[in-house]
C-alpha cells in the first residue's frame, strides 16, 4: 500500500492542521490499469484503531475484486495533547473523532484526491465505518449522498446523545473511557490551538452532539443504500442504535436499507465480514447526475444534495476568548420532501428551519445564531425547468397559516428562494401570472363558524368520553411505542366552494401544557376512515353501538389510514402553535364530502430513542375559553382552473 498525506480543506482547524494534512493509507489492486476506472472503498476507523488495521482487514477482499481501498487517521475538532511523537500523534488524532465535521471533510478530501490521482469509477464510490467510525461514515455519506453509491455501518452508534447517556455509570453500556472521549471531542476548546478547555455533556451544547449523530440525517438515506451490521450482544454500543437507525431510515420509504443482527459482543464480526460487506456494496451504482423525484434531507451547514443546495448566512466558526462559547450560524434545516414536475414546470417543497439548542454561553455552550434565514438553491438544468426568467413562489407557514406570494428571478440555471425560521410549504411555478387566491380559516367561533368537533380517546379510561371535558384541552400521550391518548378533530368544510382548487391546507393546534423536558416526540396527523361522534367516542367505540375495528382507532384501514399526512417533532419544553400539512386530505374531502371523517393525532414512535420515553402533553380544544388557541384549519385556494403549460425541453448541460 501507499502512504500519503492529503491536504485538508476544512476551515475550522488549528494552526498546524492544514500543513499536517490527513495521513492516508492507499491499497492499489494488483494489475491496476489507470485506463480502466475501478471502484473505490473508503473506511473510517473505530475508536483508538489505527487506519492500517482496516487496510489489513479489508485488503485481501478489495484486492481480489480489483478495487481501490483507502483508510486514514482522521481529525477531530479538538486537538489532542496526549502524544508528542509525530507518528504517535497522528494516530491519536484519529482515535476519538466521534463523527466530527473535521473527519467528514477529511473523507471528502480523500475522495477528491483519489479521483484526481487514480482512475476511480465515479458510480461506485463506497463508504464503510466500523464502531465509532460509523458515525463518520454515515454522516459523511448522508451529507454528500450524490457522491456515494452505498454505505455500511458495522457495530456503530447512531445517536451520540444517546451513546453519551448509555456509557455513563448508570447507562445501559457503561464505559468511562468512551464517555470521557465524547465529552473531550465535543468540548469547548481554545481559539487557534483547539486544545481542550472544558468537557461538554449534551446539556451544554446539545446541537453539537446532534450534528454528529447519523440518526439526525435519516432523511438523507432515501436514495442512499445503507447496510447496518451489529452484534446482538454488544455491551459497548447497544444494539438499539442499529435498530433505531434502521427504523428511522425505513420510515422514509428508502431505496434500500438492511439490518443484520448476529450473535456476539462488540469486536465480534459478521461471518466473513470483509467479503460479505464488499459483495453487498458491489450491488449498487450511483448516477452522479441523478435528480431523484423526491429529494429529502437534513443539513447542519451549507451544502448541496442532488438538485437542491442550501446556503446559510455564514459557515464561519469562531470561539469567544472570554467565555469559550462557539460563535456559529449552524443549525438544522430539514427538507422533508421536495418534488418537481417538468411538464407543469413546478417545484413543491416541505421544509423546516430550526433553532438549535445552544445551551448557555457562560457554561461552554454556543451563541444562538443571529440569522437563521437559509437560501434554497434549485439547480434547474438538472430537473428540466426553465433556467432563467420569473418564478412565482407561493408559501404558507405551517404554524401560523400566513400565506405569501412573491416573484423571484432564475438566472443561469439557478433559482434562489429564501427559507426563514420556521416550517413552510412552497409551491414554485415558472412564470409570473399567479391566479387570484382566497384564504378561509375554520376555527370554532371565528366569524360565526360552529362546524368544529373534537374529543380525545384514552387507553387509561377506555369507556370514558371526553367530548365535554371541563379542562377544555385535548390530551396526547404515549408510553414507550404505544399511543395512550389521541385527539379526534373534524371540520365542516361546506363554506368552501365546490370548484375550489386547494393550494395549501394546514391544521394548526396550540400546545398548552408540556412536561418541560427536551424530548421531541414525533407526532403525526392521520386521516380517519370511520365516522365518529364527539360526545360518544371512546377508546373502544367510535360512536354508541359502533366499535372501532381495533381499540384506539388502530384498525388500518378500517379506522384510519396507516401513514400520516404529516409528522412534526413536538418540543416538550415549548407551549407553542404547531401546524401540519393536510392539503391532500382537504382535496380528498372536497372531491368526496362524505369521506370527511376528520383526523386523529397520534404519538406512537417506532424509533428506540423515542420508545424509551413517555410523553404527555395537551392542546387546546374547540371549547377552549380563549378562541385564538382553538384548533384551526387554514385553506388557501383559487377558483381559477389551472391552464396547461408547455413542456420545457432544457439544453443539455453538464451537472457538476
Amino acid at each position: 500500500y501507499d502512504l500519503v498525506t492529503i491536504p485538508s480543506t476544512y476551515t475550522n482547524n488549528w494552526q498546524d492542521y492544514r500543513n499536517q494534512g490527513t495521513w492516508t493509507h492507499i491499497q492499489i489492486p494488483p494489475n491496476y490499469d489507470p485506463s480502466r476506472p475501478v471502484p473505490l472503498v473508503v473506511v473510517a476507523p473505530g475508536y483508538y484503531s489505527p487506519a492500517i488495521d482496516y487496510i489489513l482487514d479489508y485488503g485481501p477482499a478489495a484486492a481480489a475484486r480489483g478495487w481501490l481501498l483507502v483508510a486514514a487517521d482522521l481529525h477531530g475538532e479538538v486537538q489532542p495533547t496526549e502524544a508528542f511523537d509525530p507518528y504517535e500523534q497522528r494516530l491519536i488524532y484519529g482515535a476519538r473523532t466521534m463523527g466530527a465535521r473535521a473527519a467528514q471533510y477529511d473523507i471528502i478530501d480523500i475522495v477528491n484526491y483519489m479521483k484526481a490521482h487514480y482512475s476511480v469509477d465515479l458510480s461506485r464510490v463506497y463508504l464503510i465505518g466500523y464502531s465509532m467510525g460509523g458515525l463518520t461514515a454515515m454522516t459523511t455519506a448522508a451529507k454528500w449522498p450524490h457522491l456515494f453509491a452505498a454505505v455500511v455501518a458495522d457495530s456503530s452508534p447512531s445517536n451520540l446523545v444517546i451513546w453519551e447517556y448509555d456509557t455513563r455509570d448508570t447507562g445501559d453500556t457503561p464505559n468511562f473511557n468512551i464517555n470521557l472521549a465524547m465529552q473531550i471531542e465535543t468540548g469547548a476548546y481554545m481559539p487557534n490551538t483547539h486544545y481542550l478547555f472544558a468537557h461538554r455533556k449534551p446539556y451544554r451544547y446539545h446541537f453539537e452532539y446532534e450534528r454528529r449523530s447519523p440518526i439526525e440525517f435519516a432523511l438523507n438515506f432515501k436514495h442512499l443504500p445503507l447496510l447496518i451490521l451489529h452484534p446482538s450482544g454488544d455491551t459497548k454500543v447497544a444494539p438499539a442504535h442499529a435498530r433505531s437507525m434502521y427504523q428511522a431510515v425505513l420510515d422514509n420509504d428508502p431505496q434500500h436499507v438492511e439490518l443484520q443482527l448476529y450473535p456476539g459482543n462488540h469486536g465480534v464480526r459478521y461471518p466473513d465480514h470483509a467479503n460479505y460487506t464488499l459483495d453487498w456494496l458491489g450491488q449498487f451504482r450511483r448516477n452522479p447526475e441523478a435528480a431523484p423525484q423526491h429529494n429529502t434531507f437534513s443539513r447542519d451547514e451549507s451544502g448541496r444534495v442532488f438538485w437542491i443546495g442550501l446556503k446559510y448566512s455564514s459557515d464561519a466558526i469562531s470561539v469567544d476568548p472570554a467565555t469559550y462559547a462557539l460563535i456559529t450560524e449552524a443549525h438544522w434545516t430539514r427538507v422533508w420532501d421536495a418534488t418537481y414536475n417538468a411538464d407543469l414546470r413546478t417545484i413543491e417543497v416541505d421544509a423546516e428551519n430550526l433553532t438549535p439548542m445552544t445551551g448557555n454561553i457562560y457554561d461552554y455552550g454556543a451563541y444562538p445564531p443571529n440569522d437563521l434565514t437559509v437560501q434554497m438553491e434549485f439547480y434547474l438544468d438538472q430537473i428540466g425547468l426553465p433556467r432563467s426568467g420569473p418564478y412565482t413562489v407561493e408559501r404558507i407557514e405551517k404554524d401560523t397559516g400566513q400565506f405569501t406570494v412573491s416573484t423571484v428571478m432564475a438566472s443561469n440555471g439557478l433559482l434562489r428562494v429564501a427559507l426563514p425560521k420556521g416550517a413552510f410549504l412552497y409551491r414554485i411555478v415558472a412564470g409570473d401570472r399567479p391566479p387570484t387566491y382566497q384564504t378561509t380559516t375554520f376555527q370554532q367561533g371565528l366569524n360565526g363558524y360552529t362546524g368544529a368537533r373534537d374529543t380525545f380517546i384514552s387507553a387509561w379510561a377506555p369507556d370514558a368520553n371526553y367530548g365535554s371535558w371541563p379542562n377544555q384541552t385535548l390530551a396526547v400521550s404515549h408510553i414507550r411505542p404505544l399511543a395512550q391518548r389521541e385527539p379526534l378533530i373534524r371540520f365542516d368544510l361546506s363554506r368552501l366552494p365546490a370548484n375550489a382548487v386547494v393550494r395549501f391546507a394546514v391544521l394548526i393546534v396550540r400546545v398548552t401544557d408540556v412536561p418541560n423536558n427536551i424530548n421531541r416526540p414525533p407526532v403525526g396527523v392521520y386521516r380517519l376512515n370511520r365516522p365518529w361522534i364527539d360526545n360518544q367516542a371512546t377508546w373502544r367505540l367510535a360512536r354508541t353501538g359502533s366499535p372501532w375495528a381495533q381499540q384506539g382507532a388502530e384498525g388500518v384501514p378500517a379506522d384510519r389510514q396507516g401513514t400520516p399526512e404529516d409528522v412534526r417533532m413536538i418540543f416538550m419544553a415549548s407551549r407553542a402553535y404547531w401546524g401540519f400539512d393536510v392539503s391532500d386530505l382537504v382535496r380528498g374531502w372536497l372531491a368526496d364530502p362524505a369521506s370527511n371523517n376528520g383526523m386523529i393525532i397520534r404519538a406512537a414512535p417506532k424509533v428506540a430513542e423515542f420508545t424509551n420515553e413517555d410523553n404527555d402533553f395537551f392542546i387546546a380544544s374547540s371549547e377552549h375559553l380563549t378562541q385564538g388557541l382553538r384548533p384551526q384549519l387554514v385553506v388557501v385556494y383559487t377558483t381559477e382552473q389551472p391552464t396547461p403549460v408547455p413542456t420545457f425541453t432544457p439544453t443539455p448541460t453538464h451537472t457538476p
